[in-house]
């Protein structure tokens, strides 16, 4: 999903719980302008209201999410969460309460907010969408497990959780001493842990240092007092050791 596709609603009048407000939402590129007109009523019938409607016009169909939030910034509803609306004008209603709480029933208990002044903010955007472009488990040279470690790629249990840059002359005894990455796997019953893999993903070795084990964390000490003969450190479950 591109950042730059979110919209920001940004309020440029007060929802007053008092006065019902009718409000339109432009949906921009990068930002959008809410605008609001209210019409006045009476305390009474404005205490009694359950409708405060919010109106989001967009260009094109997206997910909204929108939030309501006291004068303070402190929110008081989760009005509706990536809910898909059409493009055009589309309404939304606040009844004016809370999100609520449960009690030690399990019963949703919600409160209707105190009278004050309160505005609608959310986002929009178009939806987060995956495109396939290649597998991790390919990038063996072969692909297949060979002699030379060079093959395969990493565990069969788990994917790759930890991944530390090395520099060119970090120490690693792999790949002639240029810049690579070191990943690694929490578990391997088949395949290795370890992976080192140059900066174009060409697989310089694949090893097994704990047996099954892998690394949950891995991290370099590039300070002046690290150890010249450590060029990596890796978190094993409970257990810390060098690389």
């Amino acid at each position: 999903m591109n950042i730059h596709s979110l919209s920001r609603l940004i309020l440029s009048a007060a929802v007053k719980l008092r006065t019902p407000t009718k409000c339109w939402w432009r949906s921009l590129a990068l930002a959008s302008v809410l605008i609001c007109s209210a019409r006045p009523t009476t305390a009474a019938a404005a205490a009694s209201t359950t409708d405060f409607p919010v109106w989001i016009e967009l260009d094109k169909p997206q997910l909204v999410t929108v939030v309501i939030e006291d004068a303070a910034g402190q929110r008081v509803c989760n009005l509706v969460s990536e809910t898909q609306l059409p493009a055009g004008r589309n309404r939304l209603s606040w009844d004016g309460f809370d999100d609520g709480q449960r009690n030690a029933e399990g019963d949703l208990i919600r409160k209707r907010v105190a009278p004050g002044t309160y505005r609608a903010r959310g986002l929009s955007h178009d939806g987060i969408k995956t495109i396939y472009e290649f597998t991790a488990y390919s990038g063996g040279n072969p692909a297949w497990p060979n002699r030379e470690r060079t093959g395969g790629w990493l565990a069969d249990h788990s994917p790759p959780m930890s991944a530390l840059f090395l520099p060119a002359g970090s120490g690693s005894p792999h790949g002639g001493g240029k810049s690579q990455v070191l990943l690694s796997a929490l578990v391997a019953e088949a395949g290795a842990p370890f992976v080192w893999v140059g900066t174009d993903g060409t697989t310089y070795q694949r090893h097994s240092v704990f047996g099954w084990d892998g690394a949950i964390a891995l991290a370099r000490d590039a300070g002046t007092q690290g150890r010249d003969d450590v060029y990596g450190y890796g978190k094993i479950i409970s257990c810390q050791a060098s690389a």
